[in-house]
């Protein structure tokens, strides 16, 4: 399968982190799940490096959402989304300005 989603861009990795979805139509019916070998996305912005995963791990949250920037195709009824999930960034902390003092220090 694949899906021409040109146009739309994930949001880049921010302090708070995001999610979201972006509607992309209605089907008839799917049978089964979005097979991530044989789906295709393209055209789609990704500057968070966000990784297609299965409907299934993200409908369950297989995945860190603290750690892990992720997609996935969901269908629910006839309407189709993508979903994404992206993490936030880490902020500098106390071990950044350790490695500072260490280097004055010399």
């Amino acid at each position: 399968m694949k899906f021409n989603l040109t146009g739309n861009t994930l949001p880049s990795a921010s302090a708070a982190g995001q999610t979201g979805d972006f509607y992309l139509g209605t089907l008839g019916a799917i049978i089964g799940d979005f097979d991530t070998a044989l789906t295709t996305v393209l055209g789609l912005g990704n500057t968070a490096g966000a990784l297609l995963i299965s409907k299934t791990a993200g409908e369950s949250m297989t995945f860190n959402p603290s750690l892990e920037s992720v997609y996935w195709m969901q269908e629910s009824g006839s309407q189709v989304s993508l979903k994404y999930s992206i993490a936030p960034t880490p902020a500098p902390g106390p071990a950044s300005a350790g490695l500072r003092a260490v280097r004055r220090r010399r």
